[in-house]
């Protein structure tokens, strides 16, 4: 439908709607005019509108809960769902969306017997097989999880998503091999999405293989020049291989795009502080303990830097904070220190 149709046809249900407001047709007309091209919240007052009118009617009962499901609006949602299963208990997409609002609740139990009803009636629906995939990968049954990642992408062979959740999967169990075959698969159906490269780099980078994480991390920035996620992950591939004066330049170049990055201020203190330029790694220390107080790993990181300068009062009262603030004995502590002595201190990435 052109912007001419859909404006007219706006206009002409509202001119039937001026002589006969309280049509609840009309209203849910209307309202489904809006939510198909995506306005949703003006979707919603005609939605409302027509419910408040008859709110026990099933038609906008339904239509009040998808729309309170799209806007997130999960609590509305899941009663107005509850509501429709007891009056037509056999209405099959109910089970899809009470599925999704538990298990994005983490009652996977609940969202299990839901995903179950829907694949019981299609053996294939694509949504059952995700819903199940994801909940016994987050509960670790793992032999479960990948069955129905499998499935997936058996049934939908061109479909990049599949081809995705299976590689994410692999990578969260340790099994990179497949992971990387999956990805690239995924990548290969896809080869625009930012996403899969993104996390095809994180594998290579975390297991040290940092000529393919940063080929793979350059197709990302090729595809998205504005990616802070990816602009860290650099960051990090430059410290760990111990290309100071790189990541130097990619932690001040994501500083000036992203100040408040999550970690990446802790980044550049342990890169100053490896480069020597103690001044600029206490400055930059600090500024993530202001962003992100939570961090244990900045208090230790500040200690150690205070202790290899030689100011062991300032590096005691740090370590009093963290054994208060994080519950840390001295022994944890001891090695966390110690492996920024030795150069070996990794930020969890």
């Amino acid at each position: 439908m052109s912007d001419s149709s859909i404006n007219y046809r706006i206009l002409e249900l509202n001119d039937s709607l001026n002589a006969a407001p309280q049509n609840q047709d009309l209203l849910n007309k209307l309202g489904k005019l809006y939510f198909q091209y995506g306005l949703f919240d003006e979707a919603k007052k005609y939605f409302d509108k027509a419910f408040n009118l008859s709110p026990d009617n099933l038609n906008n009962l339904i239509n009040v809960a998808k729309i309170n499901f799209v806007l997130n609006n999960y609590k509305s949602a899941k009663l107005l769902f509850h509501k429709i299963e007891k009056i037509k208990p056999d209405l099959l997409e109910i089970n899809l969306f009470l599925g999704h609002i538990y298990l994005t609740e983490g009652k996977f139990e609940v969202s299990e017997k839901y995903f179950l009803v829907l694949l019981n009636s299609d053996s294939t629906d694509y949504n059952a097989l995700t819903g199940l995939g994801f909940i016994y990968q987050q509960i670790g049954v793992y032999d479960s999880a990948e069955k129905y990642w499998k499935k997936i992408v058996d049934h939908y062979p061109t479909d990049y998503q599949g081809y995705f959740n299976l590689g994410v999967f692999y990578s969260s169990i340790g099994n990179i091999n497949d992971a990387v075959v999956s990805l690239n698969r995924a990548a290969e159906l896809n080869p625009r999405n930012k996403q899969i490269f993104h996390n095809l780099g994180v594998i290579y980078l975390n297991n040290n293989l940092y000529r393919e994480a940063e080929n793979t991390f350059e197709k990302v920035l090729e595809i998205d020049k504005n990616s802070p996620d990816t602009y860290f992950a650099m960051v990090m591939l430059f410290l760990n291989s111990n290309k100071l004066e790189f990541a130097k330049e990619a932690a001040n170049n994501l500083i000036k795009y992203d100040y408040d990055y999550p970690q990446v201020h802790l980044a550049a203190s342990l890169i100053y502080f490896l480069d020597e330029q103690f001044d600029l790694a206490i400055k930059h220390a600090e500024l993530e303990q202001e962003l992100n107080p939570s961090s244990p790993e900045t208090y230790v990181l500040l200690a150690g830097i205070y202790k290899v300068i030689g100011d062991e009062l300032k590096s005691k009262e740090i370590v009093d904070q963290i054994k208060q603030k994080f519950d840390f004995t001295l022994d944890e502590i001891s090695k966390y220190q110690s492996e920024i002595l030795s150069n070996n201190f990794k930020i969890i990435y």
